[in-house]
């Protein structure tokens, strides 16, 4: 049994060295990502069971968080808690005889960041722990959290420039006024011109030219309001270089191999081609230019050129 307890305390003492520093008055600071669980450590110095004692937990001194007395606590629809709080408080009722008075609040919004306490008022003298909560509040849509936030801007593709596109993004009833980026696929930030703003109202209208095919994206922020919305366009541009040139080379090649095919099948229905002392061959005299009969040429024959006589004993009689 003495051994349990000892492994209960041990991983409550890892507990708190995992989850805060010392911070003086402070005590223990603990940070948390919004929406998750934040763990609020309090042990009471020396151990004792708390069972039948009194620890109240508050925030910024007035709020009430979380109260135990003698059993009874808010979870058991005691009276007292803080609305904000209400049913999202809980501690520890196996450790309360290690005295441990530790709480977890659930589901943390930035809200929920600032100093609390754990007070043992019956004690005596009375023991108070500090403990600060910061609150890590990511960038993200908060469109349907509150109102006033920028909506998702509008972008559309431009006509061609060249040998890119054009890309514009608009903003409209931005306030606080955003931070308005270009972004590639990588998520790199992109060499981007801003139009002058409408007269009184928050408009912005941000154009970029892209030369690659790529998915882009619009990125607004509003970092005082930790608000961050995205529109994104996939943009395909052709390109004639690089290794689509072999594909052009490789079409060229074809062509001229069907050319050559074309010719040589309508050779097949000629005579041998006839060649000319030192010049270039002649092309395939057509068979009516040839008797080989008589072994003459008809010399009346369009088709018919100036030949080496000598050749014409390579034809055999018939």
């Amino acid at each position: 049994m003495e051994s349990a307890e000892r492994t209960r305390l041990a991983w409550f003492v890892c507990l708190l060295a995992a989850v805060g520093r010392t911070d003086g008055r402070e005590g223990v600071v603990v940070t948390v990502t919004e929406g998750q669980d934040a763990f609020l450590p309090c042990t009471i110095s020396p151990l004792e069971d708390l069972s039948w004692k009194i620890f109240d937990w508050k925030k910024d001194e007035k709020e009430e968080v979380f109260l135990y007395n003698e059993g009874f606590h808010y979870n058991d629809n005691y009276p007292g808690q803080d609305l904000r709080f209400k049913g999202r408080v809980s501690h520890f009722p196996d450790e309360l005889v290690n005295g441990n008075a530790s709480i977890v609040i659930r589901s943390v919004t930035p809200g929920d960041g600032g100093s609390y306490t754990c007070v043992f008022p019956r004690f005596s003298p009375p023991q108070t722990y500090h403990i600060r909560l910061v609150v890590d509040v990511p960038l993200k849509d908060r469109s349907c959290q509150r109102a006033g936030v920028c909506p998702q801007p509008s972008i559309r593709a431009l006509s061609s420039k060249g040998e890119g596109v054009g890309l514009q993004c608009r903003v409209q009833n931005a306030s606080p006024r955003p931070r308005v980026e270009w972004r590639d696929g990588a998520g790199n930030v992109l060499p981007a011109k801003e139009s002058p703003p409408s007269e009184g109202l928050e408009h912005i209208t941000l154009a970029v030219t892209v030369t690659t095919t790529d998915l882009f994206s619009c990125v607004v922020t509003q970092e005082e309001i930790n608000h961050q919305v995205t529109a994104t366009i996939f943009v395909f541009i052709k390109d004639w270089t690089g290794g689509n040139v072999f594909l052009m080379a490789g079409v060229f090649v074809a062509g001229i191999l069907m050319l050559l095919l074309i010719v040589g099948l309508v050779c097949l229905k000629r005579v041998p081609v006839i060649w000319s002392g030192g010049r270039w061959p002649y092309c395939c005299l057509s068979e009516k230019s040839y008797n080989p009969k008589s072994r003459q040429m008809n010399l009346h024959n369009p088709e018919m050129v100036n030949m080496n006589p000598g050749m014409m004993n390579s034809y055999p009689s018939v």
